[in-house]
C-alpha cells in the first residue's frame, strides 16, 4: 500500500518531464533510465524512435515495477523491464532486476511468447504476463525529448552478471 501512495503522490507532485508528457514521474525516470543505460536495454540507439509507448504496473506484494515498452501499434512486441525502486521524488533509486522480449506468433494468436527468461521459474513468468495484459493499451506516449539525459532518480543494475 506504502507503494501506491508513493506513485500516487509523485504522480501529483508532477515535474518538469511529467508536464511535458503526462506520464507518470515514476514512468520518465524510468524511461530516461532506460533510455540512457550503457546497455541501451531499449534498443534506442539503433532504432532512434521519435517516441516511447510505455505503461507500467506495480506488484505491490513484491514492490516489483514492471514497465512494458512496445515496438508497435498493435502491441505485438515489446519489452518488459522489472525493477525495484526506492525512496520518492529527487531520492528515488530505481534497481532494475531484468529485462525480457516479448512477441505475439505470427500465427494472429492473442498468446506471448517470452524471449531472454530470467531466473525464477513460472511465477517470474506469471508476472512478465499478467504485467503485459494488464497494461494492454493502457500506455504512455513519451516523446524521446522528455527523456532527459540525466534522470531524476538514480540509476542502478542489481541483476546478476552473466
Amino acid at each position: 500500500m506504502h507503494w501506491l501512495a508513493l506513485i500516487v503522490l509523485s504522480s501529483f507532485a508532477g515535474g518538469l518531464y511529467a508536464e511535458n508528457s503526462g506520464a507518470p514521474p515514476l514512468l520518465i525516470d524510468a524511461a530516461s533510465c532506460l533510455v540512457n543505460s550503457k546497455d541501451d536495454w531499449l534498443g534506442v540507439a539503433t532504432n532512434k524512435p521519435a517516441e516511447l509507448e510505455m505503461g507500467y504496473v506495480v506488484d505491490h506484494k513484491s514492490q516489483m515495477v514492471y514497465l512494458v515498452n512496445f515496438d508497435d501499434e498493435m502491441h505485438t512486441s515489446g519489452t518488459v523491464v522489472a525493477f525495484v525502486p526506492e525512496g520518492g521524488g529527487r531520492h528515488r533509486t530505481l534497481h532494475f532486476q531484468y529485462k525480457v522480449k516479448f512477441r505475439q506468433p505470427e500465427d494472429g494468436g492473442r498468446t506471448v511468447v517470452l524471449t531472454g527468461m530470467p531466473y525464477g521459474g513460472i511465477g517470474t513468468r506469471d508476472h512478465i504476463l499478467h504485467a503485459i495484459y494488464d497494461i494492454g493499451y493502457s500506455t504512455y506516449r513519451i516523446p524521446m525529448s522528455d527523456v532527459g539525459t540525466h534522470p531524476e532518480a538514480a540509476c542502478q543494475n542489481d541483476a546478476p552478471r552473466e
